[in-house]
């Protein structure tokens, strides 16, 4: 390791400055270029000193002695300031203020709930002994895990450590255990939906069309409609997007005409689209008025505003649209969340789709009347199909003299097997009785 002391040096307005405080610059072993670490110190025998502690610290650090800085200033710091740097950065990337929320409001729980105050109280056996003991729901007790292992990881991003400890606990198994599954509506059940409640006929069909969730309705202003092209579309800003891809969604006719019939007259690009999104208990009068049944069904299903969506789609599996295309219609990321936890397959057409398999059925053979022994020799008579055999002899066939030596080239199991076939040909055309033995 190269190191030495030195004042930094700048030229303004044509004359030399000198910094009055001491810098070190240094160069590791193995490393390219120096760098400068500055000192803050005006005495050179205080500077001196300051450097031969650098140098054995830094030493130290590259034999492993000790660990590195970051990592020794990061292991004094409580948990809670580490959780507000993490949570400053997330705000700073644009994250939405409720993931944020929700990140600072587990991390801070768990935290409490286990005794986790610094870093070295994080363990893995600290979380699974919290979580054998919890009654939550699986989605619940993943989504605390997830919350610690965004701020362990960023921590590790950042060098502040070098393993995340809860990287080797797993995450509970999700199926069969969902609290809230969603089922889809049936065409009857949404066509009684919209009739209704006229008043919120719009915000339902485009939730049913278009696939956007409650929040991204909410969002939407009326500069992100564009009625008046000649293919009507609205466009979804990625700040509002939950995956923060902005998109394009293309709109159908009935739906265009029901937002053209609610847009305000004037300029209203600013102003929402939807302002009275209802709420879970105007939906649940909605339905209750169209006579549609929303408490969990003999599957454990209940249908809630989400459902709206899980209706788009099943009738895009329904209507044979391919996986890929719908996918990207759902603005999903992964095909398995469309095609599995999205469509409802107790409405997919399973009964039409046995219908049409093909059948395995053999085609009917024509039945032909048996031939008495005396029709079968005039007919053979008549055919010239009599074909006497004897040892040596040549056979005849239909006029045709076939010699004994070619049987063996002709067939491919010999001439034994072939004289026999000869012979029972000789009998059936001939009329022998079966008990006459014939010398070959």
């Amino acid at each position: 390791m190269n190191a030495s002391l030195f004042r930094r040096k700048r030229r303004r307005d044509g004359q030399l400055h000198i910094s009055p405080f001491w810098s070190i610059k240094y160069q590791l072993d193995g490393a390219v270029g120096y760098k400068v670490h500055k000192l803050k110190v005006r005495e050179k025998q205080v500077a001196q000193q300051l450097l031969a502690e650098f140098v054995k610290e830094k030493e130290s650090e590259s034999h492993g002695v000790i660990p590195p800085a970051p990592l020794r200033n990061a292991a004094v710091r409580s948990l809670s300031d580490h959780l507000s740097d993490f949570t400053a950065d997330l705000r700073a990337r644009g994250r939405a203020k409720m993931y944020v929320y929700n990140i600072e409001h587990r991390v801070t729980k768990l935290s409490a709930v286990c005794g986790w105050s610094f870093l070295r109280d994080v363990t893995a056996d600290g979380f699974v002994t919290w979580r054998k003991s919890q009654t939550l729901a699986a989605k619940t007790l993943n989504e605390y895990l997830d919350a610690m292992n965004g701020l362990l990881n960023w921590m590790k991003r950042q060098g502040r450590i070098n393993v995340n400890p809860l990287a080797v606990v797993g995450r509970v198994d999700v199926r069969g255990k969902e609290v809230r599954k969603a089922r889809a509506l049936s065409d009857d059940e949404v066509a009684r939906l919209l009739a209704a409640s006229p008043a919120r006929k719009p915000v339902y069909l485009a939730a049913l069309l278009t696939g956007l969730r409650r929040s991204e309705l909410k969002a939407l202003r009326w500069g992100d409609i564009h009625l008046d092209e000649p293919r009507p579309f609205l466009t979804v800003r990625a700040s509002t997007a939950k995956n923060r891809k902005a998109a394009t969604i293309w709109l159908r006719d009935d739906l265009t005409a029901e937002l053209d019939g609610i847009r305000p007259a004037g300029e209203c690009d600013g102003l929402p689209v939807f302002p009275p999104v209802p709420k879970m208990a105007t939906f649940r009068d909605d339905l209750k008025a169209a006579g549609i049944k929303y408490e969990k069904d003999s599957q454990g299903r209940e249908v809630f505003f989400h459902s709206l969506r899980h209706t788009l789609a099943t009738n895009l599996a329904r209507g044979g649209v391919a996986p890929r295309v719908a996918m990207e219609l759902m603005r999903h990321s992964e095909m398995r969340l469309t095609m599995k936890t999205y469509t409802d397959a107790a409405l997919l057409p399973t009964i039409d789709a046995i219908e049409r398999l093909p059948r395995f059925e053999l085609p009917a053979v024509e039945k032909r009347p048996a031939l008495g022994r005396q029709d079968a020799a005039e007919s053979g008579t008549q055919k010239g199909t009599q074909n006497p055999v004897r040892d040596g002899q040549s056979v005849s066939r239909n006029d045709e003299v076939i010699p004994p030596s070619s049987l063996a080239e002709n067939t491919e199991t010999g001439p034994r097997s072939h004289e026999k076939h000869l012979i029972l040909r000789f009998r059936h055309t001939a009329g022998v009785n079966r008990g006459t033995r014939i010398r070959t």
